[in-house]
């Protein structure tokens, strides 16, 4: 209980912070008005009812009690993080002049948000 205060004032900034659900949605918003934003608030919901299915099924108390489960998940992770990694890599450079805004499909923004959440 010594700690309380501290734990309270993470726990609220943590809340109060945007994340970047947040700001892919403010950033559509902003770009396409509010039904280019649609997309994105569902994938984002989906996203988030994913990782509370996950955790339902006690997928946690599985990678906390195998050593094999959780090594095969960190390189799997790693695999994907060094596969984002080439990919921006080899991607063009990116240039701040202004662009002009396309508009992407509702699927491709669903998709945007389930990465977000």
């Amino acid at each position: 209980m010594k700690l309380y205060l501290l734990f309270l004032l993470m726990a609220t900034t943590t809340v109060l912070s945007p994340g970047p659900g947040v700001v892919m949605t403010l950033s559509n918003a902003l770009r396409f008005g509010l039904r280019g934003t649609l997309g994105g608030i569902v994938g984002i919901a989906a996203g988030a009812m994913l990782v509370a299915a996950i955790s339902a099924t006690s997928l946690g108390i599985l990678l906390a009690t195998s050593a094999l489960a959780f090594t095969v998940l960190k390189l799997l992770g790693a695999a994907y993080l060094f596969y984002l990694a080439i990919r921006l890599w080899r991607a063009p450079s990116f240039s701040f002049t202004a662009q002009p805004t396309h508009d992407a499909s509702l699927g491709r923004r669903f998709v945007e948000g389930c990465r977000c959440s």
